[in-house]
């Protein structure tokens, strides 16, 4: 086997004992992955990937060094807001990015190996992902994904045992669901590879700071420095000096940056820039004079009235949305600005009372479950749309909902939502309150914060039909609790 390792590094038994491993001590599976892995490498020219220009990816798609943990691993970190993973594929560069994937892996290999000729005692690496700013459009669409999957798989054939720990920080509550129902179908090593927390940064920062010194992160990661020292894709210009943890940050910055007092004040200004940003990228402020009238028709989303609080009431019927129909009609990503369309529309209505006097500053959302249907609104890419709307929500139109309140659910509903509303943050668990199919259980709360005179009868109301469809630009722009039941009075009565 020896004469076919061409490298120095490869003959190294610290090389070797990863293939043992991999394979659980089966000499022969191992030689045979040793073996598919160097015609791999040779046949994607892997020697000279590092020599490539990658300059237009390293800027859009950064890793950077943060320094190392407790134990003298290097920790790299990726941050989901800097990578655009949907553009890469709408610009044509799937094949490209794929093999970007690998140059970062053998980047990171590199590192440790240079730290090992330097008389450092480490062979792997910690990985940290801030899914932060995650959102299903530029990260979750299903070309997106395969790059995921070939991410795993690269490292599982070409780079097993490189990496200690990959942890991912602020991740979704959908994420953290999914992972408890998949994590015991891994193997052992990759379950105890893979670690995530949510949201909570409090619980996060302190299991964090267990295994990497505060000294060593930057401020989104709980630590002190305001910028990491360097991306790892600049590793190369300085590899040769690359000598121990503690020459990291002087090699590569000469010096560390501490935050400011106004460090909470300044990320405040870059979430309110980056939705600025997402609102010019994404035309926001014409959304409502797009042609929508084909979705509004098939999709359609009602004003009710006004709770006794005076929040305008919005609400929808699972019924009328056939999800699945749009995607295979073609209008998946259609009907992901659609989703933002209706809640540009719902901050409208608010903002629009406000000016006109009205003390309004949120919405009520009713959402009528009695005709789910799995084919209709459960496929995967239904789910994916479900999921993106409550990104949106997050990311863009933070606080604008009172409530969302769904009833008639199906109690397959009611069980998952029982084990996972303990992992979603406080102020989302009080967003959402969930009813089963017994129309007196839910009637009983509804007309607590709703009068039955201001909601139809499909939601226990009074009225045979909404208001109008929140579509309505005259509605819109009119719209307040008095001059919505004054025109509920012209309907019924003609005067």
């Amino acid at each position: 086997m020896r004469p076919q390792l061409s490298l120095d590094y490869m003959k190294k038994d610290i090389y070797l004992i990863r293939w043992l491993r991999a394979t659980r001590f089966d000499i022969k599976a191992a030689e045979k992955m040793l073996t598919e892995n160097l015609e791999w490498r040779k046949e994607n020219d892997m020697e000279n990937i590092l020599n490539e220009d990658w300059s237009d990816f390293e800027s859009n798609y950064p890793i950077e060094l943060q320094g190392c943990d407790k134990e003298g691993r290097p920790v790299s970190s990726g941050n989901a807001d800097d990578w655009d993973v949907r553009g890469v594929t709408v610009s044509g560069k799937l094949h490209r990015g794929i093999r970007y994937i690998d140059r970062v892996i053998e980047e990171a290999s590199a590192i440790v190996r240079a730290m090992q000729e330097n008389g450092d005692n480490v062979t792997r690496l910690v990985q940290l992902i801030d899914m932060r700013q995650f959102n299903f459009v530029q990260h979750g669409c299903p070309v997106c994904i395969t790059l995921y999957v070939y991410a795993i798989q690269t490292y599982r054939d070409h780079f097993p045992g490189t990496v200690h720990k990959v942890i991912m920080l602020n991740v979704p509550s959908y994420f953290l669901s999914i992972w408890r129902l998949i994590r015991h179908l891994l193997p052992e090593e990759e379950r105890n590879l893979i670690v995530l927390h949510g949201r909570d940064e409090t619980t996060w920062k302190k299991a964090l700071l267990k295994d990497i010194d505060y000294t060593e992160l930057t401020t989104e990661y709980g630590g002190v420095n305001k910028d990491a020292p360097v991306e790892i894709t600049e590793v190369a210009l300085h590899r040769a000096g690359l000598s121990s943890c503690i020459l990291i940050p002087g090699i590569f910055s000469g010096t560390v940056k501490y935050a400011d007092d106004l460090i909470i004040s300044q990320k405040q200004k870059e979430i309110l820039d980056k939705n600025l940003r997402w609102r010019e990228e994404n035309k926001m402020d014409t959304i409502l004079n797009e042609e929508w009238s084909d979705l509004e028709l098939n999709y359609p989303i009602l004003m009710q009235g006004c709770d006794k609080i005076g929040r305008p009431v919005v609400s929808g019927q699972a019924g009328e949305w056939d999800v699945r129909g749009a995607i295979l009609a073609g209008l998946y990503e259609r009907g992901l600005r659609y989703v933002d369309r209706i809640l540009e529309e719902s901050v409208v209505i608010v903002r629009k009372a406000q000016e006109r006097g009205e003390n309004m500053t949120q919405f009520v959302a009713v959402i009528d479950m009695r005709h789910y249907s799995f084919v209709q609104h459960g496929c995967p890419l239904c789910v994916i749309m479900y999921a993106y709307a409550a990104q949106s929500y997050r990311d863009h139109y933070p606080g604008s909902a009172h409530r969302v309140i769904m009833i008639n659910v199906p109690s397959a509903f009611l069980a998952a939502w029982t084990l996972i509303r303990s992992a979603l943050p406080e102020d989302e668990r009080n967003l959402l309150v969930l009813y089963g199919r017994d129309e007196h259980e839910w009637k009983t709360p509804l007309f607590k914060e709703i009068d039955p005179s201001e909601l139809t009868i499909d939601f226990g109301g009074t009225n045979e039909e909404a208001v109008s469809q929140i579509s309505d630009h005259f509605y819109r722009d009119n719209v307040s609790c008095e001059w919505m039941r004054h025109q509920r009075n012209i309907d019924k009565n003609g005067i």
